[in-house]
């Protein structure tokens, strides 16, 4: 790890301290916190592979949705104000149920992502994008809020370091509310060099579990699934943001509807966020 690495880590000292006195963090810390310049774009694509048996057959059908996001940042009580503004949208599905229809766009897309980012990460929701029309049917952009930006640790840290946190939060829909809970180890690996950028490597394992209840027409639904994360972080220190942030879900679990009997499912999802520029 070369010189420019340990005093980005070591100033984790300063930047926690200069939180608590009030003042500006340390532009080299591991912490949120007003970016220079201001703005940032950043783009999210997920990938959802969902296999489920019902009545021991097998079924099978893959989600894709792309986001872009103009994200403005300013100082707020608590921490950061973050407003991501959608800038693109596409989405599809494959196998499974496939309605006809003009493909999904931005028109599907109302409201702004908005939310009070601490300098640990922990967030205070103000607003969610929703989705209409024919992107109704590709899910929720709630878990953006929450999942956007990896926490941070509390402490100095050094390489081979890990640091644990533990997240919970729920999203309301038409029919349903799911509750999701992570558990998150986060490693600070070192640094390394993309394109010409000294970046820390940040390595995630963990576990995250989904518990939804809903209603498919007059029958009540209930599922519970759990499984592994794997992911990682590339931080520029310069900046105070994540570069690139990717990770995977391996959940398995059960479905039951009122009625019929239990199903289980199996889902993979993959998610890469990139910052432009």
């Amino acid at each position: 790890m070369n010189g420019m690495a340990r005093l980005s880590i070591a100033a984790i000292v300063c930047a926690s301290a200069c939180v608590v006195l009030g003042g500006p963090p340390s532009p080299d810390g591991l912490g949120y916190r007003v970016p220079s310049p201001p703005t940032a774009t950043y783009h999210v694509a997920d990938t959802i592979v969902v296999e489920s048996r019902p009545f021991q057959q097998v079924r099978e059908y893959t989600t894709t949705t792309a986001i872009t996001l103009g994200m403005t940042f300013e100082r707020a009580t608590g921490g950061v104000r973050v407003v991501g503004i959608p800038e693109t949208f596409e989405g599809a599905v494959r196998g499974g149920i496939v309605t006809r229809g003009p493909p999904p766009g931005l028109d599907d897309v109302t409201g702004t992502l908005e939310f009070v980012l601490s300098p640990l990460g922990e967030v205070d929701v103000v607003s969610l994008p929703e989705l209409s029309g024919p992107a109704s049917g590709l899910g929720q952009l709630a878990s953006l809020a929450h999942e956007l930006f990896p926490r941070l640790p509390d402490r100095v840290v050094e390489p081979g370091a890990t640091w644990v946190d533990t997240v919970t939060w729920s999203s309301v829909g038409p029919s349903s509310e799911a509750t999701v809970t992570s558990v998150h180890a986060y490693t600070l690996v070192g640094d390394t060099l993309v394109d010409g950028r000294s970046l820390l490597s940040i390595a995630l394992t963990g576990e995250m579990t989904i518990e939804l209840e809903g209603q498919v027409g007059p029958s009540a639904l209930t599922s519970s699934s759990s499984g592994p994360v794997t992911g990682l972080v590339l931080w520029d220190a310069g900046r105070g943001l994540p570069v690139i942030w990717q990770y995977r879900q391996e959940l398995e679990g059960t479905s039951i509807r009122e009625g019929m009997p239990p199903d289980s499912t199996r889902r993979t999802m993959v998610r890469r966020i990139r910052l432009e520029g």
